[in-house]
């Protein structure tokens, strides 16, 4: 069982230009009286399905309801990424859709 419980996921902007990087602000919940390594994981969906489009490890502190700040790089909002020329993309924090966001790409 996850020792994190995702709040949300909130991107810095919903509009980006082709190549451009991406923040995000990701807000959790955890019981967990110590602190431990996290691997957070966002995916995104063009359409045919979600993949991996970003992990990255952090540690989070006991208790409380942290907020991490993460980067999509910008690789992933260009059309030679997906193999096609892409007008949005549907981020989450799970292959299910869960948290997610639209992001739409100039």
């Amino acid at each position: 069982m996850s020792k994190v419980k995702i709040h949300f996921l909130i991107p810095s902007r919903r509009k980006i230009k082709r190549g451009e990087s991406l923040n995000i602000l990701v807000g959790i919940h955890t019981d967990e009286e110590e602190s431990f390594i996290h691997e957070f994981k966002i995916f995104g969906d063009i359409g045919y399905g979600f993949r991996e489009i970003l992990s990255r490890k952090n540690m989070v502190e006991p208790g409380g309801n942290p907020h991490y700040y993460l980067t999509i790089p910008s690789e992933v909002f260009c059309d030679d990424y997906w193999g096609e020329e892409i007008e949005e993309i549907f981020i989450a924090m799970d292959e299910r859709g869960s948290h997610g966001s639209m992001i739409f790409i100039e």
